[in-house]
């Protein structure tokens, strides 16, 4: 091959790469965008009474583990680590919205990925008893100073992040939906030492 050969196959390749780019791009803000609206919809239903939960049996473990799986791809891009260190085939049934649920794990993983730094390590466990089920996600980031903590499940708190993303109100949607499901949700937390953010499920209906 001559040298403006090589040179016109180097230019392509460069164009292939920056047009996958551009296209990664897009989608991400697509994606982002498809959140607030969903995450301002959500809120307007609260705030109106009209956001109903389908309760039915659910595995909780299934529904960990696709959420889990949804963001390996993620994970692996940003150079972290993302456990799953509960049994998957353990089944945890519980009567639950499962897709609510799936939105505050997807909310809970998603935040644990986007504060924690390249090689650091997020993993998600599930604990259960006779009555209640327990979720927790860790992760190795920066922690959450103390003053923050009592805000953080408040509506439009933002903790400021690098990409600048979202206006506040994952982890509020994610407090009502649990809060709905006659559940808790809380955070243990201290800066330089990551976070842990838990929800706590009863497993019987009530």
């Amino acid at each position: 091959m001559c040298a403006s050969e090589l040179a016109k196959a180097s230019a392509e390749k460069r164009l292939t790469v920056l047009e996958s780019q551009w296209v990664e791009t897009i989608l991400r803000y697509s994606a982002s965008m498809d959140r607030l609206i969903s995450d301002l919809l959500d809120v307007e239903r609260m705030a109106n009474g009209n956001l109903e939960l389908a309760r039915m049996p659910w595995d909780l473990n299934t529904l960990i583990k696709e959420s889990v799986n949804s963001f390996q791809i993620w994970a692996l891009k940003l150079e972290i680590k993302l456990t799953l260190d509960s049994d998957p085939e353990n089944k945890i049934i519980a009567y639950i919205d499962g897709e609510r649920i799936r939105q505050v794990l997807d909310n809970l993983i998603s935040n644990a990925l986007k504060f924690t730094p390249r090689g650091g390590s997020v993993s998600v466990r599930a604990e259960s008893d006779d009555n209640a089920v327990r979720v927790s996600i860790t992760d190795t980031g920066s922690g959450i100073a103390k003053d923050k903590l009592e805000h953080i499940f408040e509506r439009f708190y933002q903790i400021k992040h690098v990409d600048g993303g979202g206006i506040g109100m994952g982890l509020f949607i994610a407090k009502w939906i649990v809060d709905a499901h006659f559940g808790k949700i809380w955070v243990e937390s201290k800066p330089n030492s990551g976070s842990t953010f838990f929800f706590s499920l009863p497993l019987s209906y009530r």
